[in-house]
């Protein structure tokens, strides 16, 4: 069985589930809509909107207390899910439940959207693959995330579900000191707390200053994240992010890097929303070059968004990109393995970690 292979199908196709919606992880910013389970060890979050798996060849089923995954009611493996976290029946002193604080992701993390709003949706120049408000309209998270809560919520999750690290992310903010104040207040006490490492994800639109203050606070590592290096995707795609120009990026990257050092840096590079492949490639070369991991990850579309009926593309093609930036990846001393947190250490959303052993 070539898993990598099945990794990219099952991230294309999506699966179908059948009535295992309890296994549906929450909408959210991040891998909304998807289901996440392991294969070999190796952890695949995959779409099951129906717009997707309506056509996919692909099915688990539960046969007795055992999950297997078919393909066109042949049998390919068995899966395994992660189990439901304890903390997730844990509440704060003043009844928050810890789920509206930070949600399980991944196989080893939790992560949370700690201001729940962006300020680019007060614009209309949202990205048009993103669905950060919708958990609020759904009343599944809070608008803001506390310093205190987070780290109860990550001593909790490390104690008794063996969390391995903390994503946090956050919409995009005309206020970016405070928005950077906050977070780094957040970082402090996660890590007075619990000690875990900490994956922050920000937008470069601040002071350059802020990278350096929330290194301070105890992040280990840093997403700052392009989506796209395609300048119509962005003109189309990325209305608000693109008016931060590419430049800017370049700037931020490399304090980053300097800052937090090599292979802890990366930058989210979506496939499937009408961009070239050379712009993944050049892109991809540039990122590696200054010690910045470019994450690809393929397109998940999200019920009632403007891509909800997207595809990414075609697996073959993808297979080829994750071929040629793995070698890029290698050729500049770069691997998932050597990230301390986050979405490049959790591996779920992309296959181009298992692509890393290729070459």
């Amino acid at each position: 069985m070539d898993t990598k292979k099945l990794k990219v199908d099952l991230q294309f196709y999506g699966v179908k589930i059948g009535n295992l919606q309890e296994k549906i992880r929450a909408t959210g910013a991040g891998p909304a809509s998807n289901i996440t389970f392991s294969i070999e060890e190796i952890p695949i979050n995959a779409p099951v909107t129906e717009f997707l798996t309506e056509s996919s060849p692909y099915e688990i089923k539960k046969d007795s207390e055992i999950f297997k995954l078919f393909k066109s009611d042949e049998y390919i493996t068995d899966i395994l899910f992660p189990k439901t976290p304890n903390f997730y029946n844990q509440k704060t002193a003043k009844g928050v439940p810890y789920y509206k604080i930070a949600l399980f992701h991944g196989c080893k993390c939790i992560a949370t959207t700690v201001f729940q709003k962006c300020d680019l949706w007060r614009e209309g120049l949202q990205c048009k693959f993103c669905a950060i408000e919708f958990s609020l309209e759904n009343n599944s998270t809070i608008p803001v995330k506390l310093p205190e809560d987070l780290a109860e919520v990550a001593w909790y999750a490390k104690t008794y579900d063996d969390i391995s690290f903390f994503t946090l992310t956050t919409g995009s903010s005309k206020n970016p000191e405070g928005l950077t104040k906050h977070l780094c207040n957040c970082i402090k006490a996660i890590k007075i707390k619990s000690g875990i490492p900490i994956h922050i994800q920000v937008s470069p639109n601040g002071n350059i200053k802020s990278i350096k203050d929330l290194y301070d606070a105890g992040a280990d590592t840093i997403g700052i994240h392009i989506e796209s290096f395609d300048k119509k995707v962005r003109s189309e795609i990325l209305p608000g992010k693109n008016r931060i120009d590419i430049e800017t990026y370049k700037i931020f990257w490399k304090e980053a890097v300097n800052v937090f050092g090599r292979n802890q840096v990366s930058s989210f590079i979506v496939t499937g929303i009408g961009e070239s492949t050379d712009s993944i490639l050049e892109g991809s070369k540039m990122l590696c070059e200054m010690g910045v991991y470019p994450y690809i990850v393929p397109l998940h579309p999200v019920p009632n968004t403007p891509l909800s009926f997207k595809r990414s593309i075609d697996p073959d093609k993808l297979t080829e990109i994750y071929e040629s930036v793995s070698r890029l990846l290698k050729e500049n001393n770069l691997s998932w393995q050597n990230s301390l947190a986050g979405c490049v250490r959790c591996r779920s959303c992309s296959a181009l970690p298992e692509f890393e052993d290729i070459t």
